[in-house]
């Protein structure tokens, strides 16, 4: 289904006619709604890999490549490679790490937009880089932008079951543009069923919010894994 199929399924019961540009605007409301609320497996994507070097926090170009659907980071570990056998931490990923001189096993990591690299905390020791240690993530991509362009021929990124809360989510998003005093009974409906969808995928309504403002993954417990460094 496309966006501006699922608009049209979801306008079935509106009797107002907007232009496309306007459909856009509501079809990014809609999009924006969904796409923070939880960390679904179609907005996550896996970054590449990057070595440590020693006393080397900031890793960005030309090392580093950044990609360009870049919206925050979710999720990274500290990678130890011994003997074809892949030892994982897990970071915490946070806002704001400071230049330091304190030198260890790097625990935490943020992206700084400013110089457009990933920054980690404590500095790597000599002991705990290249061919030995490296980092891995996940992050959350950035949504596609609909326009008058696009938004006809642009899949909804997710999977049939979970077209219900698209549907509801548009029809809010409709009502929220038109200033239509049903926008906040639509909205209540639309948090629920995305609520229930991220259930149904088994996304954990426990974690925080995937937003770069506050420390998203916590724990210091080691895991000895297979060959490889596979992060799904």
């Amino acid at each position: 289904m496309t966006y501006a199929e699922a608009y049209q399924a979801a306008s079935i019961a509106t009797a107002r006619q907007v232009e496309s540009l306007q459909v856009c605007n509501i079809l990014n409301l809609a999009q924006e709604l969904i796409w923070r609320e939880f960390p679904w497996r179609w907005t996550l994507g896996e970054l590449n890999p990057f070595w440590l070097t020693a006393l080397e926090m900031d890793y960005g170009a030309p090392m580093v490549v950044i990609p360009t659907d870049f919206l925050e980071l979710h999720s990274a570990n500290t990678v130890w490679l011994n003997n074809n056998l892949a030892t994982r931490r897990q970071m915490t990923c946070m806002k704001g790490i400071q230049k330091q001189t304190v030198t260890g096993v790097p625990n935490s990591i943020s992206y700084v937009p400013e110089k457009a690299c990933f920054r980690v905390s404590p500095r790597p020791s000599s002991g705990v880089t290249a061919p030995y240690m490296l980092v891995e993530g996940v992050y959350k991509k950035t949504p596609t932008i609909l326009t008058p362009d696009n938004y006809q021929t642009t899949d909804l990124p997710s999977q049939e079951f979970q077209r219900h809360m698209w549907l509801l989510a548009i029809t809010w998003a409709y009502y929220e543009t038109i200033k239509d005093q049903k926008a906040p009974i639509y909205h209540d409906r639309a948090r629920q069923a995305i609520n229930e969808t991220a259930r149904a995928e088994a996304t954990s309504l426990g974690e925080p919010r995937v937003h770069p403002t506050e420390p998203l993954i916590s724990g210091n417990g080691y895991g000895n894994f297979g060959p490889g460094i596979a992060l799904w």
